[in-house]
């Protein structure tokens, strides 16, 4: 059997032909949203973490009985999430 040699291809080949296929605005663009889409993502996953803090206090507050803070606390979420 004989042994064939895999050719190599230099990275700026990849870069050149990866540059050709999509223009440059269009790259832009893509990068774009997904900051945009990242930025969003970050901010539900506080508004998430921050709702999970306030129902475990009002779980707390209800199992001292104190029904009033829990209230307070359950309208903090409503606001949150609106």
């Amino acid at each position: 059997m004989s042994k064939k040699k895999l050719k190599t291809i230099s990275t700026k080949k990849v870069q050149a032909n990866y540059t050709a296929l999509l223009d440059r605005k269009d790259l832009e663009d893509i990068r774009n949203r997904m900051n945009e889409f990242d930025k969003q993502r970050e901010i539900l996953i506080k508004l998430g973490r921050d709702v999970i803090k306030l129902s475990k206090q009002i779980i707390y507050c209800a199992h001292r009985n104190e029904l009033e803070e829990a209230e307070k606390l359950s309208k903090e979420i409503k606001r949150l999430v609106e």
